[in-house]
C-alpha cells in the first residue's frame, strides 16, 4: 500500500528491482557464452518484461527505458527480430527525442546491433534509431 502518495506507487516499486536485476542478467549475457549466455537472456527477458507489465501507464518514459532494456536483452540472446520490435516500442514511446540519456542507450544499442547487421530485423532497427537521433 503506498498510502495514496504516489498513484502507482506499489506497482512502481515491484517494478524497479525486476529491471534492475534484470539488466544485471542482460550484462551477463552479454559477457557470457553458450549455455550461461542463453540462461541470463532468458532471465533478463522475463524480468525485464515483468517490470514493463508492472509499471503504471503514466510511467511512459520508464517503460520506453524498459523497452530498450529488453531489445538489448533479446540481442544478447540472439534474438534480432524480438530487439526490432521493442525499439519499435521504445521509439514510439519516446516520441521526439531530445534527452541525451536517450541518445545514448539508442546509440549503444545502434552498436550492440552491430554483430547482426546482415539480418532485416538489426537493418531496420539501425535504420529507425539513426533517423530518430537525426
Amino acid at each position: 500500500m503506498n498510502g495514496g502518495l504516489h498513484p502507482g506507487g506499489d506497482q512502481l516499486r515491484a517494478a524497479v528491482p525486476s529491471a534492475t536485476i534484470g539488466v544485471a542478467h542482460q550484462i551477463a549475457a552479454r559477457n557470457s557464452e553458450g549455455t550461461d549466455r542463453a540462461r541470463h537472456a532468458e532471465s533478463g527477458i522475463r524480468l525485464i518484461q515483468q517490470a514493463l507489465d508492472s509499471r503504471p501507464a503514466h510511467r511512459v518514459r520508464s517503460k520506453a527505458f524498459g523497452h530498450l532494456a529488453l531489445a538489448r536483452t533479446y540481442l544478447a540472446a540472439g534474438e534480432p527480430e524480438g530487439a526490432r520490435q521493442e525499439t519499435i516500442h521504445a521509439l514510439d514511446l519516446f516520441g521526439t527525442i531530445t534527452s541525451h540519456r536517450v541518445g545514448d542507450r539508442l546509440t549503444e544499442l545502434h552498436d550492440e546491433a552491430l554483430p547482426y547487421a546482415n539480418s532485416a530485423p538489426v537493418i531496420d532497427l539501425r535504420e529507425r534509431i539513426t533517423h530518430a537521433l537525426g
